[in-house]
């Protein structure tokens, strides 16, 4: 099987309804939202995903199938920052008490009536690759969910380097 990558184009600015532009005039507002800054540790995707649980709790109209949707995907974003983000810290392994020097993740959750933001920003400027992963693959199928799983998916610069990559999941 011959594997196909594709680029996303980045935006040139925050998505309507980001976190980024909540206090431009004409943005909308979400319902709630919520904000999460983890250390880009192996342990980053599992507490991402009981956050967005917790979260998705304290929201009305989200069924049980898009709270599982939601969490795989802040699952396979905030796992895609963690793994762009050590390229940019290769130097060691990271014990607690070094964790000043590693790169951050953040997460923004953001429930609107008709749908979820779901924003990921890290240190990488490096372009999400959606690739077409072989069956046997151990690697390379998180984009694919996220495209799957999302009405709309991508990313754009962030203010302070690196990138947010963003997935909009529709609400039934």
């Amino acid at each position: 099987m011959i594997a196909i990558t594709v680029s996303v184009r980045p935006l040139s600015q925050p998505v309507p309804g980001s976190l980024l532009r909540a206090r431009m005039t004409g943005s909308p507002r979400p319902l709630i939202d919520g904000r999460l800054r983890l250390s880009a540790m192996d342990s980053a995707p599992y507490w991402a995903r009981q956050y967005t649980r917790r979260f998705l709790a304290h929201c009305s109209g989200i069924t049980q199938d898009t709270a599982e949707a939601a969490q795989l995907l802040v699952s396979e974003l905030v796992t895609n920052a963690t793994r762009a983000s050590a390229r940019d810290f290769p130097s060691r392994e990271p014990s607690y008490s070094d964790q000043a020097g590693l790169a951050v993740i953040g997460l923004s959750l953001r429930h609107f009536p008709d749908g979820l933001l779901i924003e990921v920003s890290g240190s990488s400027p490096e372009p999400p690759v959606l690739a077409d992963a072989g069956h046997d693959a151990e690697n390379g199928r998180g984009l694919m969910l996220v495209d799957a799983l999302s009405r709309e998916w991508g990313y754009f610069p962030a203010p302070d380097g690196g990138k947010v990559v963003y997935c909009l999941v529709s609400l039934p």
